[in-house]
């Protein structure tokens, strides 16, 4: 497993229903960044009026509700694009139990993948964070500083 410093590419998995869920993607994308890393982004919107809250961006990929099968299975040419992305983590921001977000996370080949805590989750994410808050923004901000402290010696 490679540290936060040593990792360069990020993928951060994100529901998006209001403008704020938009702009909170934003600051997280922004602050990995910074540190300079490659992130990219996918993102579920709700519906097709909501698609106008998240403009396409590069390294960003929307999915909707039309691009899951009856299942809820992602369609296979999103599959195949994040299973082949070279990433060091992949963060599932999601505040509850997402079936596509958590059966892309469970195809990826990250080296680390990360999440909020459940029974679900078990078996395909390395590393959960157990709180009990429905708070997109306090998820980030316990998973910005726990993913900061991954295998960092002291000196950093």
């Amino acid at each position: 497993m490679r540290s936060y410093s040593e990792a360069r590419t990020f993928a951060l998995l994100f529901h998006v229903s209001q403008k704020d869920d938009l702009d909170l993607l934003k600051n997280v994308s922004r602050s990995l960044k910074a540190d300079q890393k490659n992130v990219f982004e996918l993102v579920y919107v709700v519906n097709n009026e909501k698609q106008a809250l998240v403009p396409p961006a590069v390294n960003r990929s929307i999915l909707q509700k039309k691009d899951l099968n009856w299942f809820r299975k992602p369609n296979e040419l999103l599959i195949e694009k994040v299973a082949d992305l070279n990433l060091d983590f992949i963060i599932d921001m999601t505040t509850s139990d997402f079936f596509p977000f958590i059966y892309l996370v469970a195809t990826s080949k990250a080296h680390l993948r990360m999440g909020l805590q459940s029974d679900i989750k078990l078996r395909f994410y390395d590393f959960m964070i157990n709180t009990q808050t429905e708070s997109a923004e306090l998820l980030s901000q316990y998973m910005m500083h726990y993913l900061k402290m991954i295998n960092t010696s002291p000196n950093e």
